[in-house]
């Protein structure tokens, strides 16, 4: 668990870690960035700030055939 600093820049969310409150081992702090997509704010992919990462994507959870 961390503490991150939030803040939204040209349409884009940016969360910067600040410090671990807990640091379990094995885990790093990264950095993470999103622009909400238009027609899909239920939906959030980003870039994660960390060396062998990429991406991530954020929704709700669709029961099959919808």
């Amino acid at each position: 668990m961390f503490l991150v600093w939030i803040t939204y820049t040209d349409g884009a969310v940016n969360l910067s870690g600040e410090r671990w409150i807990n640091h379990p081992d094995g885990y790093a702090m990264t950095n993470l960035s999103v622009r909400p997509r238009a027609g899909h704010p239920d939906q959030l992919m980003g870039r994660v700030h960390l060396q062998g990462c990429s991406g991530y994507a954020v929704g709700p959870i669709l029961k099959p055939g919808r």
